[in-house]
């Protein structure tokens, strides 16, 4: 059957450009950044909004000092860029922000022309040979960093009001590295990432002394230069790769010594790789065959691992492959989804050197080649569909002896109407809303926090959410919170996350800055938040005893 791929929306300037950005830190709109090298005209930065019901394309155009040759937006403000500046200049790497940025969608008189405005500069040492060539900003909202890759090394630098500061520092030469290419961080873990050099992935904790920092690494992860690099966003330990010798790969960083995966789709250098931040099983690749493809690797994502812990979906046949045409396209709405080739985009006439995923909208995604031609398109409907549906026979079930089967649909009910579709973790402040609802003084509700919230990662998954319901219902009905949660209930949730993730989470450290309680404020900032609000939580006499 083939693939409806709908319209591409297509954006195209008449600049040479090499980097493309989502914008991190706006989950409403639509948006990407892309910027020019300005090799014989004014450099620019457009920042292009996508409305998905209008089928239509907007955009401000910033005029900047120099060629861009990367950028990253900031998940911590969506006005502000970390900006790789192409030239041999002063300040070879910066933050800046885009002024007079809407919040709604972008008008006539918004798009006209601005100037970007420089915020803190990254100073490099005027010893380091070469210039940066790649930023990644750690997609976590409460860390502030960014590694910024030179063929030399890897930055990481700290940003704070109104400086920059450089925290560590990976070299080539003192690690027996060839140049490196890229770098991506891990999702959760503020001290973790991994590079690519060569032939080589590697990944790092940088909390370990400087000599024994390189914690993986897989020598031959290509048959040629590794150009491409992500985590899966919802299974940390997986990373997909993409080289010169046209091949994608996934691996199992926890045992990496063959590939989980490997796609061979293209026919040139792969320059982006990139997991879909909400449903991990879609991932994009692209190169300088001109070629952006949407994959399907069901069979090493989360939905995999999640419906295995549930006794549903067994793992994926490799034989099985009648669901799949010819062309690479799905079957009907009615399938479930199965590895593969979902659809080739063939809109570019040049390299392509970066394919994003929206934040906003996890069904849109961008890609940019070299002639200064963005293309917008959204996964087709009928993989959408699959996708849906899967997840409909996936989610909703949720077992944990403490919580009555009554309950424990509200609970589920309540977290996916939170987390967006596919999520299998429901952030701070999402949570923070549904906890206030229950109308506990802020004190009890930042302990059910600290109680539910057991590896300090600032979200909650599935089962972690429905313990801090279980003890917030539990303290509405009189029951005094426990100073510590007792040794069997941690037990099973852990083990009910374990199932979810696939990670041993009682057995595993953490290795992440533990982040910050979202229940901590003060009494008038909770009474105003809780101004207006429906009580969510279930009555109490609808819960057992």
């Amino acid at each position: 059957m083939e693939v409806s791929r709908g319209a591409s929306h297509v954006y195209g300037i008449e600049r040479h450009t090499l980097c493309l950005t989502p914008v991190a830190g706006d989950t409403q709109r639509c948006r990407f950044a892309l910027g020019t090298l300005g090799i014989t005209e004014p450099s620019e930065i457009h920042l292009v909004d996508f409305d998905s019901d209008e089928n239509s394309l907007a955009s401000i155009v910033y005029k900047h000092t120099c060629g861009i040759r990367a950028l990253a937006s900031t998940p911590w403000d969506s006005s502000q860029l970390v900006v790789v500046n192409n030239a041999s200049v002063d300040v070879p790497v910066e933050l800046v922000r885009l002024n007079n940025v809407p919040e709604g969608p972008i008008s006539s008189r918004d798009a006209l022309e601005q100037s970007v405005e420089s915020i803190a500069a990254l100073e490099t040492p005027s010893a380091e040979p070469q210039l940066p060539h790649a930023v990644v900003c750690h997609p976590s909202l409460y860390n502030k960093t960014a590694a910024v890759v030179s063929s030399a090394s890897v930055r990481v630098w700290e940003f704070g009001a109104p400086t920059a500061t450089q925290t560590h520092t990976i070299w080539a030469s003192r690690n027996a590295m060839d140049d490196i290419e890229a770098a991506a961080w891990h999702p959760s873990a503020a001290a973790q990432l991994s590079t690519a050099d060569g032939t080589c992935v590697r990944s790092w904790d940088l909390r370990l002394d400087p000599k024994s920092q390189q914690t993986m690494a897989i020598e031959y992860a290509h048959s040629g230069k590794v150009r491409a690099l992500d985590y899966n966003p919802n299974l940390p330990y997986v990373l997909a790769t993409g080289g010169d010798d046209g091949s994608v790969r996934l691996w199992d960083a926890r045992s990496p010594a063959a590939p989980l995966m490997e796609i061979a789709n293209h026919t040139h250098w792969i320059y982006s790789v990139a997991f879909n931040p909400n449903h991990d099983q879609l991932l994009l690749s692209a190169g300088a065959d001109g070629l952006v493809n949407l994959e399907s690797t069901v069979s090493a994502s989360s939905a995999q691992v999640v419906a295995a812990g549930l006794g549903g979906l067994s793992e994926v046949d490799s034989d099985d492959e009648s669901d799949v045409g010819s062309d690479g396209s799905g079957g009907d709405r009615g399938e479930k989804p199965t590895d593969g080739l979902v659809v080739q985009y063939d809109d570019h006439e040049t390299s392509v050197y970066a394919a994003k995923w929206s934040v906003a909208d996890p069904w849109v995604f961008a890609s940019l080649s070299f002639d200064g031609r963005l293309v917008i398109n959204t996964v087709p409907r009928e993989e959408k569909y699959k996708i849906l549906l899967e997840m409909n026979g996936q989610q909703g079930q949720l077992s944990l002896s403490f919580v009555p089967a009554n309950d424990a649909q509200a609970y589920v009910r309540s977290f996916q109407s939170n987390v967006g579709a596919g999520a299998l973790r429901i952030g701070g402040d999402a949570a923070r809303q549904v906890l206030m609802q229950s109308r506990l003084p802020v004190n009890e509700l930042g302990r059910i926090w600290e109680l539910s919230d057991m590896h300090k990662q600032g979200s909650l998954s599935l089962p972690e959410f429905a313990l801090a319901m279980f003890l917030a219902q539990s303290r509405i009905k009189g029951k005094a919170l426990p100073d510590t949660l007792p040794p069997a209930i941690r037990a099973e949730v852990d083990a009910a996350n374990s199932r979810a993730t696939h990670v041993p989470l009682a057995t595993t450290p953490a290795l992440h800055t533990p982040a910050a309680n979202p229940l901590v404020m003060t009494q008038p900032q909770m009474s105003m938040q809780m101004v207006g609000m429906n009580r969510m939580l279930p009555p109490p006499n609808s819960m057992g005893s």
